[in-house]
């Protein structure tokens, strides 16, 4: 766990003038007093979307912006349903082929995209851990195209596999990333020019 908040201490500091949006997931096999699966999303280093699979709704931690609310849990339902899958299948895949026992395991990711300092997409970012150990990265360039995975303990991909993903980060999670990502950074504009205007006023 330590590795990935590093990892996003990190990012932060990779451009001034950028902005990030981040999911940190985490599922649990196991009997914990956590939930199953929780998810909390932060842009830049303010949380603004929490998850968890016992009210299984995301709540937002931004200023609420009713006329997108429908869209918004729309857009979660579809990220944090397939990161739930996704991170379950794994879990087990890796917890079965390491032959290790029965008791409390977790699967952690985090991943997100970037928004350069020009409003120009900038990398989709993944990374993801099992038991705290860092196990495989990946990015997406959306200008290039060009998906790089680092798969080390998960079984192969075949190319069905393969261009499927593909398909995923450039038509669904980095437009939806890019959407969430936008849409807080125009809020927080919005807040803080509020604020600006209501202290002149005062």
């Amino acid at each position: 766990m330590l590795i990935l908040l590093y990892l996003l201490l990190c990012l932060k500091a990779v451009n001034a003038g950028s902005h990030l949006l981040m999911y940190f997931a985490t599922y649990i096999i196991g009997q914990t007093p956590f939930p199953e699966f929780t998810v909390v999303g932060m842009v830049d280093d303010v949380q603004v979307r929490y998850y968890d699979s016992v009210t299984q709704r995301a709540v937002s931690h931004s200023q609420n912006d009713s006329k997108h609310y429908d869209e918004e849990q729309n857009d979660d339902v579809v990220i944090f349903r397939d990161m739930y899958y996704d991170l379950k299948d794994r879990a087990y895949y890796l917890k079965d082929n390491l032959n290790l026992s029965d008791g409390v395991h977790v699967h952690q990711r985090l991943a997100g995209c970037e928004l350069l300092e020009n409003d120009k997409p900038g990398l989709v970012y993944t990374w993801d851990a099992f038991n705290g150990q860092m196990k495989e990265w990946g990015t997406f360039d959306a200008e290039t195209k060009k998906l790089q995975i680092n798969l080390s303990l998960i079984r192969g991909w075949d190319q069905h596999r393969s261009i499927y993903v593909h398909f995923l980060y450039e038509n669904i999670y980095l437009p939806i990333c890019l959407k969430i990502l936008r849409r807080n950074l125009n809020m927080k504009k919005i807040s803080i020019l509020q604020k600006g205007t209501e202290n002149l006023s005062d």
